[in-house]
């Protein structure tokens, strides 16, 4: 059953003398350390509402459909707030480990309930207890001087290096040409590889997209995920470029320790340093116009735009579809606040969002959109009547109206 409120669900299993289940039994018969492996036989991507038992993704103890279908309920509460867990048809799978808390109000097809019975109910009420999950201020941002930030960017690589490019294949389809670029990056010795997608239907020089992934590029560790799919093909078919680097910690390039913050310093600084070295390759490229290249950020790419577009220069124009100022708990080192990036962004930028969005509220959003230096004028942001997914018709126009305008139409 979906579309119903957290009372609702737990006036249900209380009618069938059960509870719902709290997120230590959750977690428990989730076996997130299997997650990578449980995943691959759930409900996601948009792949409709399915019936119990449908996928084989039953777990060691024998329950089906916590990865993906629909989010549940949990008896849990965080102040006024109830959680969520184990992501639905529409999430990408790494919202399957992910605890949201919404409002117990709640009522939406994507969120369902599941009941279960205490064998042994001695420790129900700790089992039950209220979760403290501080919330952020978003009404009461305060960004860091000119003056420190300062500080913050002599953090990130600054000159030109030897880029040494190496062209390791290229294959011509139907609609496109693909190019597997290495280059040398200053902070290793392995290169970075570049996946580089030119249109066989426009005039050089080609505008670009510099593509930013969600964060299963991240929980990914084979470069074969990755896939131009229908988020990014639509670029190639209106006749522009997708530049799309494997950045570090992605696809399984460069080790990274997710409970180190020191580790997650570093990612960030060289994903910046890996977007700086892609623009100083472009620029030596007679077959794409280095004026005219444009971000894209789906989510995780939403969320890491901030300190892109603060830091690099040459890109002139910005898309994110998700996005949002963090809350507390995503929020972990003072260099990377994205309240202190946005207000040095001043490019146009084009922002699409959900507005039951269980990653990033309307609370984040909105936040995210005042912070941004950019003239209102050059800003737009669009709300949609959905949760962490953009309709594709709508990405899809709304993105290639955005480059005509900026950019002018492809030739």
């Amino acid at each position: 059953m979906t579309g119903i409120s957290w009372y609702e669900a737990a006036a249900y299993a209380r009618f069938v003398e059960k509870d719902l289940p709290s997120i230590y039994h959750w977690r428990k018969l989730s076996v997130p350390l299997f997650a990578p492996e449980i995943v691959s036989f759930g409900n996601f991507d948009n792949k409709g509402l399915a019936k119990v038992g449908t996928y084989n993704s039953m777990t060691r103890y024998g329950t089906y459909d916590l990865p993906g279908n629909v989010s549940e309920w949990i008896s849990n509460s965080s102040g006024n707030d109830r959680f969520i867990i184990g992501g639905n048809y529409k999430e990408p799978t790494y919202w399957y480990t992910l605890k949201l808390a919404v409002s117990s109000w709640t009522r939406n097809d994507l969120v369902g309930f599941r009941c279960m019975r205490y064998i042994d109910d001695t420790l129900k009420k700790q089992l039950t207890a209220n979760i403290n999950q501080p919330k952020r201020d978003y009404s009461n941002l305060e960004p860091v001087s000119d003056e420190i930030f300062q500080i913050y960017k002599e953090l990130f690589y600054d000159k030109k290096t030897e880029l040494n490019p190496v062209r390791i294949s290229i294959v011509q389809t139907e609609n496109w040409i693909h190019e597997i670029i290495s280059l040398e990056v200053p902070y290793e010795d392995l290169p970075m590889q570049i996946h580089i997608y030119l249109p066989l239907n426009s005039n050089l020089p080609f505008q670009s997209i510099l593509n930013f992934p969600g964060i299963g590029a991240h929980n990914s560790n084979s470069m074969k995920d990755m896939s131009i799919g229908s988020n990014l093909d639509f670029w190639l078919k209106n006749g522009r470029a997708v530049i799309w680097p494997v950045y570090y910690s992605t696809f399984g390039r460069g080790s990274h320790n997710k409970s180190n913050v020191n580790s997650w310093k570093q990612t960030y600084r060289n994903i910046i340093t890996d977007v700086q070295v892609v623009c100083d390759y472009l620029e030596t490229r007679n077959d794409i116009d280095s004026e005219k290249i444009a971000f894209s950020g789906y989510s995780w790419g939403g969320g890491i735009a901030p300190y892109i577009l603060a830091i690099e220069g040459r890109i002139e124009l910005g898309i994110v579809a998700l996005f949002g100022v963090q809350s507390i708990d995503k929020y972990m080192f003072k260099e990377f606040d994205q309240i202190d990036y946005l207000p040095r962004v001043k490019i146009p930028m084009l922002l699409l969002g959900g507005k039951f969005d269980f990653d990033y509220s309307m609370e984040q959003q909105k936040a995210f959109y005042d912070l941004l230096c950019t003239p209102e004028g050059d800003k737009k942001w669009i709300v949609y009547e959905s949760t962490h997914y953009i309709p594709r018709k709508d990405l899809i126009n709304e993105s290639v109206s955005w480059l005509d305008n900026y950019f002018g139409p492809v030739n």
